[in-house]
């Protein structure tokens, strides 16, 4: 078990992980009715000068994000594309950047069908793939499944017999 634990500190000396592990958080939203810390938390103690109402020299504003946006949103700042807007289960609404059509990837979905008289007319006189649950096909299935019952009842007879 030692020459474990040696193996283990030499493997970490050489990721170079022997320090303690250090985490930035650069940008954070806290939405109405949240509830967030601002300023330094550390577990030794406060650090000097925090709260200090003078801005420190190494701060910079963040940059503009810029790039390419994709779904039709306009170049620029990822922050300025449309939103979804769809009710989430939070029971507010959807912030994912909206597709063309509006919607989120999450939300977008396919068509539900047609909605008005015409566009219902029109799909009972489309020409469907496969009639899998046109009358014809049901009534052809119902026959056979009727067929077949009679069948194992029959079997069933003579081989009690």
């Amino acid at each position: 078990m030692r020459t474990f634990g040696q193996q283990l500190e030499a493997l970490q000396k050489l990721r170079g992980k022997t320090g303690q592990q250090r985490v930035t958080v650069e940008h954070v939203h806290v939405h109405e009715g949240g509830q967030a810390i601002v300023g330094a938390v550390t577990a030794r103690g406060p650090r000097k000068g925090v709260g200090d109402d003078a801005p420190k020299k190494d701060e910079a504003p963040h940059d503009q994000r810029r790039g390419r946006l994709r779904n039709g949103n306009p170049p620029g700042d990822f922050s300025k594309a449309k939103r979804c807007g769809a009710s989430n289960r939070r029971a507010g609404p959807c912030q994912c950047p909206a597709m063309p059509n509006g919607r989120c990837r999450l939300h977008g979905g396919l068509s539900t069908g047609p909605k008005t008289l015409e566009g219902i007319e029109r799909i009972w006189q489309a020409v469907t793939k496969h009639g899998r649950y046109s009358k014809q096909a049901i009534a052809e299935r119902k026959f056979y499944r009727g067929l077949m019952q009679e069948w194992r009842e029959t079997l069933e007879t003579i081989y009690q017999s």
